[in-house]
């Protein structure tokens, strides 16, 4: 991927600077990012093909709130 690309060419540049502290950017990154995925991406596990695509064509954007539209349907 294009990110991935990305953090191999910068990744040295960024430890020759700030040194180990680099790895507090990718702590932080993954600290914002687990909240994200459990507040807009739905549970798939033991869904059919047709209810995912029910969860996922919601209008909702939080998982929460298609999950209630799922349960109505």
């Amino acid at each position: 991927s294009v990110g991935n690309g990305w953090l191999t060419l910068l990744l040295p540049i960024l430890f020759g600077h700030i040194g180990e502290k680099t790895l507090y950017i990718f702590a932080a990154c993954n600290v914002i990012s687990i909240p994200m995925v459990w507040a807009l991406y739905p549970e798939t596990n033991q869904r059919t093909l047709e209810e995912i695509d029910l969860l996922f064509s919601s209008d909702k954007i939080w998982n929460w709130e298609a999950a209630k539209t799922f349960a109505r349907l």
